[in-house]
């Protein structure tokens, strides 16, 4: 029997023809390094063939055209992240907060100085803080880098304090890979407002929704702590619950697919749990995938798994 995939690679119709070989190019370029289905879990062909057949006919073209949409972040393009963050929004931040000028013939080492007294840590355990030391060649001063979301949880905060004294800490760059609505902050929030009183705190985002920017900014005036993301992503990176300005012209026919879907795609989960809604955690419709996790702000329909629905980047979640 011959799949609803062979079908449509069979098609001579121009636009599918063209769309093959665009996912063919993004399977060998990002798709096959998706982390939590390396081998020996089933490829990335495979698992495309089995989530086309969660669609009918017509849908399934609509979707295979849509693949090449994907805001897909390979490991290159987040060592190019850590390396832009490192060089643009905290350079200029320590930059601002030293008072360095550009034309001070002493500059480069006054923000090496500033950089030795910065304490550079993870949000949450998903950042790889290592990764972001190395590219940057930072040989910091503080040997404990641990994730905010868990010192917030269970640590003593005079022992902390006692760290950041010991060490001559007088700044705090906190770096998360991705952040959707900005839920990760709100559970520190308590913890940076201790700090912020004290110490020059930034929150540098490598990958934002609006709405988490919007949220983020908010927060960091309220804790005073500064706020600067690399990268603020677009509407045309979403399809929204509803008709936004500036979506994808595809939007409004994913739109209802993935409300038609839906049903299948959740199996009778609870509106509280897992995959949340038709658009993922918060609505937020996104089209992020990274090469080590899908958020749960993405579309459900690409990333979660049920007795009915057969993911194409099968999200390893929390719990």
């Amino acid at each position: 029997m011959t799949s609803k995939l062979e079908k449509l690679l069979l098609s001579a119709d121009p636009e599918l023809i063209l769309a093959s070989h665009q996912v063919e190019f993004l399977q060998n370029m990002l798709f096959e390094a998706y982390e939590p289905c390396l081998p020996p879990n089933a490829s990335f062909s495979h698992r495309l063939q089995t989530w086309i057949e969660n669609f009918s006919p017509t849908d399934s073209v609509t979707m295979y055209k849509f693949l090449n949409k994907l805001f897909f972040v390979g490991q290159r393009e987040f060592e190019e992240l850590y390396r832009y963050a490192y060089n643009g929004p905290i350079a200029r931040w320590l930059i601002d907060k030293y008072c360095i000028k550009l034309d001070d013939p002493d500059g480069a080492r006054k923000l090496s100085t500033a950089a030795q007294e910065t304490w550079f840590c993870p949000i949450s355990d998903s950042l790889r803080i290592n990764a972001f030391f190395h590219i940057n060649k930072i040989s910091a001063f503080a040997d404990f880098r641990p994730d905010w979301r868990s010192l917030a949880k269970f640590s003593d905060l005079e022992r902390v304090q006692s760290y950041i004294s010991q060490k001559g800490v007088k700044n705090i760059v906190l770096l998360e890979d991705f952040v959707g609505g900005g839920s990760q902050l709100s559970e520190v929030q308590d913890a940076l407002l201790d700090y912020s009183r004290s110490l020059n705190i930034l929150i540098c985002p490598l990958i934002i929704c609006p709405e988490g920017a919007k949220n983020v900014s908010k927060l960091s005036k309220r804790i005073y702590v500064d706020f600067e993301p690399v990268l603020i992503l677009n509407e045309r990176a979403f399809v929204f619950p509803n008709q936004h300005t500036n979506e994808l012209p595809e939007a409004a026919e994913v739109r209802k697919i993935i409300l038609k879907t839906y049903p299948k795609v959740s199996f009778g989960s609870l509106p509280e749990a897992k995959p949340y809604t038709a658009f993922g955690f918060q609505e937020t419709g996104g089209l992020v995938v990274m090469y080590s996790n899908t958020p749960d702000n993405t579309l459900p329909c690409i990333h979660h798994l049920s007795d009915e629905w057969a993911p194409l980047f099968l999200r390893h979640s929390r719990v």
